[in-house]
């Protein structure tokens, strides 16, 4: 049986944007898991997290696309009331501007289904006690939307 690993967005989409700061990372790490059999886990809520996104920065296409592709690759848990319930419980208890709902939506689903490696480039995921991968030294601190190597700056 193979182990399974949960995808967070920040890893999608990564994977996705050849601009993005982590992209080789995540790559890198998809391509190790592929090696290694591994099964790859997400929630609806990051696959709708991620297509937003990707609309947003690519274009209705590619957010589709991203739609069939995750479909293919990704074993889905459906986030439902009990689960749902359970962010909002981490999300409070929380009190972080830097976890999102949608973070403690696959906190609680990877606590309930015994996963205990994610693939994120999110330090949050390692402060609740997760394995985060790819294993590096530092970890980004997220300030706003996935960064990219291009600098988006708004006016005061």
């Amino acid at each position: 049986m193979s182990q399974k690993v949960f995808v967070d967005t920040s890893a999608l989409y990564a994977m996705l944007s050849a601009d993005d700061l982590h992209h080789a990372a995540a790559v890198r790490c998809f391509e190790m898991l592929h090696d290694e059999q591994a099964t790859l886990v997400s929630t609806n809520y990051v696959v709708v997290e991620c297509a937003s996104l990707v609309q947003r920065r690519r274009g209705f296409e590619h957010a589709s696309t991203l739609l069939v592709k995750a479909g293919e690759i990704l074993e889905m848990v459906w986030i439902e009331a009990e689960e749902h319930r359970q962010m909002v419980a981490l999300w409070k208890a929380a009190q972080s501007r830097a976890l999102s709902l949608v973070d403690c939506s696959s906190i609680a689903v990877m606590r309930a289904n015994g996963l205990h490696r994610i693939v994120a480039f999110d330090r949050q995921f390692a402060q609740a006690g997760f394995e985060l991968l790819p294993h590096a030294d530092r970890v980004s601190e997220r300030r706003g939307v996935y960064r990219t190597s291009r600098v988006r700056r708004k006016n005061s």
